[in-house]
């Protein structure tokens, strides 16, 4: 008796069966950035080649500035904005990562005018302070 094996067949016993990707495979990052009581606050959701930011910016008084920077390593590679003033507002985009590897830290700031407030570095296992993990 001769055993025919199809070539799907094969190909299910050597690798086993197809998997749904984890949400592990993109990691969820929270951060919080305050002053006062004003803050930017939300989550980064870590993709191969982007990143994408969900947020509430809240300014207390006057205007406020929310600054998502996007490094590879040593190299910038994208920046957005998000302003309020004397309110809060909620916000949502994708940064830009198109490089080899992806990106390595996303530094969120809050300004008031041209002065930073505050900063937090966020990487894919959480955000901290510089010198602080």
């Amino acid at each position: 008796m001769k055993t025919v094996l199809t070539l799907g067949a094969a190909v299910t016993v050597l690798l086993g069966t197809a998997t749904p990707v984890s949400a592990a495979a993109n990691p969820k990052t929270s951060y919080t950035v305050r002053h006062g009581k004003s803050y930017v606050t939300g989550s980064l959701i870590w993709y191969n080649r982007s990143i994408q930011v969900g947020g509430t910016l809240r300014a207390d008084r006057g205007c406020r500035t929310a600054v998502y920077t996007v490094w590879a390593g040593r190299r910038q590679i994208d920046r957005e904005t998000r302003s309020a003033c004397g309110r809060t507002a909620r916000h949502g985009f994708k940064l830009s990562a198109n490089v080899r590897g992806g990106a390595s830290q996303v530094v969120v700031d809050i300004f008031q005018g041209v002065v930073r407030q505050d900063r937090k570095y966020c990487e894919r296992w959480g955000c901290f302070i510089y010198g602080v993990r």
